[in-house]
């Protein structure tokens, strides 16, 4: 027994179409499916499929009518009549609770925008992922308390290229984000961002 055409073409031929053309039409293209499924059977499914894609036209289509229930219309009217008198004869507790709405949006809206700020830094650079800054612990003296520093001293590139070297595979020295002024020839830019210092060259770097 021969599998029928596929049920999501036909479905939706039956959803579409008219109904003083649907027989005919599915009686057309299930002809032709069964024709074109001693051949290739996947052939005739996409056969099938695109020939009731290519009947979605005006002539076929079913007309769209719209039921408008007039006491659902009032209903909602008198919906937002009510809530309105309610919001005006409690205009104190509306505005606070309007207004704390309000403000907590805001504020998630703010949390939102700098938790993305924070996950998508610096991912414009092509080797994001093995890109890495190294970075030096410090102890202050009087508090005796240790955190992170970004400052390093000049000779860690050497010590780093030296003795990690299968770690790494440039190592960059860069200054502070500032305005620093490139020239060529008689050109001169200022521009914001730091200055990568390497050793043959030093070259300039915005974030």
């Amino acid at each position: 027994m021969k599998p029928g055409p596929p049920q999501w073409p036909l479905g939706f031929l039956r959803w579409f179409c008219r109904e003083d053309f649907v027989e005919e039409i599915e009686g057309d293209l299930t002809e032709i499916f069964y024709r074109e499924y001693e051949d290739s059977p996947a052939k005739a499914k996409r056969q099938f499929a695109w020939n009731v894609i290519k009947h979605l036209r005006p002539g076929f289509i079913k007309t769209i009518r719209f039921n408008i229930n007039l006491n659902t219309i009032a209903m909602i009217k008198n919906y937002f009549k009510t809530a309105w008198r309610n919001l005006v004869k409690n205009s104190t507790y509306s505005i606070i609770n309007i207004g704390g709405l309000a403000v907590g949006m805001a504020v998630a809206m703010l949390i939102g925008l700098w938790v993305y700020d924070e996950i998508s830094f610096n991912k414009s650079h092509q080797n994001y992922p093995t890109i890495a800054q190294v970075r030096r612990l410090y102890t202050d003296p009087n508090t005796h308390e240790t955190f992170g520093v970004e400052n390093m001293h000049y000779p860690t590139a050497a010590l780093i290229k030296r003795d990690y070297s299968q770690y790494f595979k440039h190592v960059v020295m860069a200054w502070w984000l500032g305005d620093y002024t490139i020239s060529t020839a008689e050109k001169k830019v200022l521009r914001q961002g730091e200055l990568l210092n390497r050793k043959d060259w030093i070259c300039f770097h915005r974030r």
